[in-house]
């Protein structure tokens, strides 16, 4: 980045969070950064921020950015809420343990965000883990990591698709980008440390005992 575009960069900077006028500059930064949105959207975006806004300050791009977001796609599910879809989805997790069948049914019903996060197995695995651990280790976990992947969601959705662009290029570019969806969040629960073999399974059935 040379001298000019650093000043360009500074101008940018001074002119979304500093108090400003009417002036050339101001326009032409606003209209750049809401050159791929309508004008209704970005206007019913600042009058809601007026009639329900109490801060002092004028709001900058992104907070009228994050206001269109939140007009087109609603509040997000909180943390807590998501865990609670994944408690009450573990009892019909349970049926028809063998084909994972009432795990595929429950999975699909969960929200696509906390669909990111669990598998069908992980549903019908956690319903044989205590509840000290469930209500705590794994639902610590999940929060958090549910926590990300809505943030990084929520930051995609709120940017324009030329800027976009412009980070996919740059990652590429790079080729240091690893996607953090792609990367394991959950720990699984902890299997038992001896299981035992099918035939002592079988022999104990009949009332074997091995001493």
């Amino acid at each position: 980045m040379t001298d000019i575009e650093a000043t360009q960069i500074i101008a940018m900077l001074e002119t979304n969070w500093q108090p400003f006028k009417n002036t050339n500059a101001a326009i032409k930064l606003w209209a750049s950064a809401f050159a791929e949105d309508p004008y209704e959207l970005v206007d019913t975006a600042v009058w809601t921020m007026i009639q329900s806004g109490t801060s002092d300050f004028r709001p900058n791009i992104g907070q009228v950015r994050q206001q269109m977001r939140d007009i087109i796609y609603g509040e997000k599910m909180s943390e807590t809420e998501a865990w609670l879809s994944i408690k009450n989805s573990l009892p019909e997790a349970q049926e028809s343990p063998e084909t994972l069948k009432g795990a595929k049914s429950a999975w699909s019903k969960l929200p696509q965000d906390v669909q990111k996060l669990v598998t069908p197995k992980q549903l019908l695995d956690w319903n044989s883990v205590e509840a000290s651990t469930l209500d705590t280790v794994i639902q610590s976990n999940f929060m958090r990591s549910y926590r990300d992947v809505t943030e990084r969601r929520y930051k995609k959705e709120s940017l324009p698709k030329e800027m976009l662009k412009r980070i996919e290029t740059i990652r590429q570019a790079t080729g240091l980008y690893i996607d953090p969806e792609k990367k394991p969040e959950l720990p699984q629960p902890k299997k038992a440390l001896f299981e035992k073999p099918e035939w002592m399974l079988k022999r104990e059935a009949i009332g074997e005992t091995f001493e």
